[in-house]
């Protein structure tokens, strides 16, 4: 599954280089058009309207990671409210010198609408068994934000081409952080093994290998959430269009996955047929 998403997004982007290759150096200037996070937030908000259900109006706030830990987080992260708490959404910025060219606009829309926040206010509104909100199935909520953050370079005033790039650009990285984790920690690669991988895949420098190889043997599995989460949401997308036919629209499939909310893949897959037939 991942090498063949790995090769299909690196095969587009060579297709592209050669049809298109001026996006390749206009496509960024794109993701950086609103500097401040509120902004970008509320950009989002607005462009999700038409392909996301609707949610009740939430308040949330961007804060800083502290210095101290700017070395040991994430590039960002969006706290989940006390279940007492609710309306404490809180998404925090690290602005750690190693983050610095981070792109905003896929962070927060993987953290906040339609990310994390997004789908964690939705399905408390949902009034669900209690039980539902303690268990946690991290491939269906890291899945779904990865899945949010590249659905939202559709909102961006780009070309398709550009478009085109930063997805598959993302969806490549991802699957290669993906396979480096697998062959790590399950295959025992040693960081020669990693950089010979790397190098087929065009990262070339002895700096960036050994900093994915820090990165990675530090977080056993951690990138496997994301990246297998995302492409079996991607997956259950294209059965759930097929089941749907002529009612078939990126709202109602997004309605369906949201409504339904965390759960196995397994079982989100089960429920198609039967959401389908109530709600058309």
């Amino acid at each position: 599954m991942l090498t063949k998403k790995l090769s299909e997004s690196e095969q587009k982007l060579a297709t592209l280089a050669a049809t298109s290759p001026s996006s390749f150096l206009t496509c960024e200037k794109h993701t950086s058009k609103y500097e401040e996070p509120k902004s970008i937030l509320t950009h989002l908000k607005k462009n999700i309207r038409t392909d996301f259900p609707a949610l009740k109006k939430q308040t949330c706030h961007i804060r800083a990671v502290d210095s101290s830990l700017e070395n040991f987080l994430s590039p960002a992260f969006y706290l989940t409210p006390p279940i007492d708490e609710p309306a404490a959404n809180v998404i925090y910025i690290n602005h750690a010198a190693k983050y610095r060219h981070q792109n905003l606009h896929a962070t927060l829309a993987h953290e906040g609408y339609p990310g994390h926040l997004f789908q964690n206010c939705y399905f408390r509104e949902k009034n669900k068994h209690p039980l539902r909100y303690v268990l946690n199935f991290p491939a269906y909520t890291e899945g779904y934000a990865t899945y949010a953050e590249i659905y939202s370079y559709q909102f961006l005033d780009a070309t398709k081409e550009e478009i085109d790039i930063l997805q598959n650009n993302a969806i490549s990285t991802h699957c290669l952080y993906a396979l480096c984790d697998i062959g790590i920690h399950a295959k025992h690669w040693n960081q020669k093994k990693l950089s010979d991988f790397l190098a087929n895949h065009g990262i070339v420098t002895a700096d960036n290998a050994k900093a994915i190889y820090e990165t990675i043997i530090d977080s056993p599995g951690s990138y496997l959430p994301y990246t297998i989460g995302y492409l079996e949401i991607c997956r259950i997308r294209d059965t759930f269009q097929k089941a749907a036919g002529k009612y078939y629209s990126p709202l109602l499939f997004h309605t369906f996955l949201l409504d339904t909310g965390p759960t196995s893949f397994p079982v989100l897959e089960r429920q198609i047929n039967g959401w389908l037939k109530e709600k058309t």
